[in-house]
């Protein structure tokens, strides 16, 4: 158990909020709340918006109306999309365009995907049309070496290729086709192999994945929005297939240091990936036991339990400069809050 007095940022109106949680933190409150209130909405961007609340009531204990509230904003960001398309399937980078940018068009379909796996409505005009531009542009796919931009297109593509395994129209010829080519990028590696995991070879994945060589550089000329913290969230939904629960555990533990600390800065597209991968590390290795603990604040003290491996709740509103929490572990498992 432990008192902390918090000095709070403001001089009056603050709020308080806190999280426990049975696993490493990730800042769920903080990085939610970057995601929701950023205010340019490129794809990339509206995406990463939604792509981690398909996740909120599977790893946190929510209210019922915060529960509703993040239902309707990604049933209103799906809606939103149509704006987005364009007459060959693909996504524009702003509604109403027709500059199309490769990434987010495949980044669109995974987030579609997931989410009709979570029982969402998606209009068929806008699925449909976006997963069979995937197809031809995967069947058409050509190497070429000698393109500056070429590292970004074959890492897209290994992402396209894994987004349509997920989606269940697997394009076999394309991933064979880019399993041979040489001197493969380390993120192509682990994207393609998702893909062959899905398809029922987890020969080939491993293979793919046998050299662990990281971190990945990224300069201006990157066109996938790269990061680290992107990258390391890949390879962790790629050993989440795999069923793979001691690499798994290292890599989102390094996850949560990431989205923990406040003073690194990271793009949408890479909170939502760390988020959404978290999330399915979470659902794949299910941490087991109940969290047991209570908290005193403003003079009242409150019990909690829950089954997840996260709680979360505002605990004052309109407060002064300084305010002081108790809290007390009541169970058996350790507690992060």
């Amino acid at each position: 158990s432990f008192a902390q007095t918090l000095e709070l940022p403001g001089e009056s109106g603050n709020s308080l909020s806190m999280e426990v949680y049975s696993v490493p933190p990730i800042n769920l409150a903080k990085n939610m709340e970057f995601l929701r209130d950023y205010q340019y909405t490129c794809v990339e961007q509206l995406v990463s918006k939604a792509f981690p609340q398909l996740y909120l009531s599977q790893i946190a204990s929510i209210t019922k109306k915060e529960s509703a509230q993040s239902e309707a904003a990604v049933k209103e960001i799906i809606n939103k999309l149509r704006s987005y398309q364009t007459v060959d399937g693909s996504m524009s980078y702003w509604p109403g365009s027709t500059d199309v940018q490769g990434w987010a068009s495949v980044y669109t379909a995974h987030f579609l995907t997931e989410a009709i796996a979570r029982g969402y409505s998606v209009p068929g005009s806008i699925y449909n049309g976006l997963i069979n531009y995937l197809r031809r542009v995967a069947r058409s796919f050509k190497n070429d070496n000698k393109n500056p931009v070429f590292s970004s297109e074959e890492t897209t593509e290994a992402y396209r290729l894994f987004v349509l395994a997920l989606a269940r129209t697997p394009e076999l010829g394309a991933m064979n086709r880019l399993k041979e080519q040489q001197k493969l990028q380390q993120i192509s590696r682990w994207l393609l192999a998702s893909a062959y995991v899905l398809t029922g070879n987890r020969n080939v994945a491993k293979q793919l994945i046998a050299s662990r060589i990281f971190p990945s550089q990224y300069d201006w000329k990157d066109e996938t929005f790269g990061s680290n913290l992107r990258d390391t969230s890949i390879r962790l939904i790629t050993l989440c297939l795999l069923g793979n629960d001691s690499e798994a555990a290292a890599l989102a533990t390094d996850i949560s240091k990431s989205l923990s600390d406040e003073n690194l800065w990271f793009s949408t597209q890479s909170r939502a990936f760390g988020l959404v991968a978290f999330a399915q590390y979470l659902k794949k290795f299910k941490i087991s036991g109940e969290m047991n603990f209570s908290y005193t604040y403003s003079g009242q003290t409150i019990v909690q339990k829950s089954n997840r491996n996260l709680w979360s709740a505002n605990i004052g509103n309109n407060l002064g400069k300084r305010t002081t929490v108790k809290f007390k572990n009541d169970g058996q498992s350790t507690l992060f809050v």
